[in-house]
């Protein structure tokens, strides 16, 4: 079985258990099959996906958070 098959099996397998409430994914899981993790997350409305850095870090820029809330709310902080 390919590390795609097994990665889509292992998603399939968690989003189905009603005991999970919340699962987290390494960013670059969610970058290497950007395909698998929209299905799980648009096909289920439990449990919540979110998206964490792993070992190797973040591949979001430095500010990321300072940008998104400036967007959201329309205030330069």
């Amino acid at each position: 079985m390919c590390i795609r098959d097994r990665v889509k099996k292992a998603l399939e397998d968690a989003v189905s258990d009603k005991d999970n409430g919340i699962l987290l994914l390494t960013e670059s899981l969610g970058k290497q099959y950007p395909d698998l993790v929209r299905t799980a997350r648009t096909g289920h409305k439990m449990p919540l996906l979110i998206e964490i850095p792993d070992r190797h870090g973040t591949g979001r820029r430095p500010d990321f958070i300072t940008a998104y809330v400036n967007e959201a709310i329309g205030l330069k902080l």
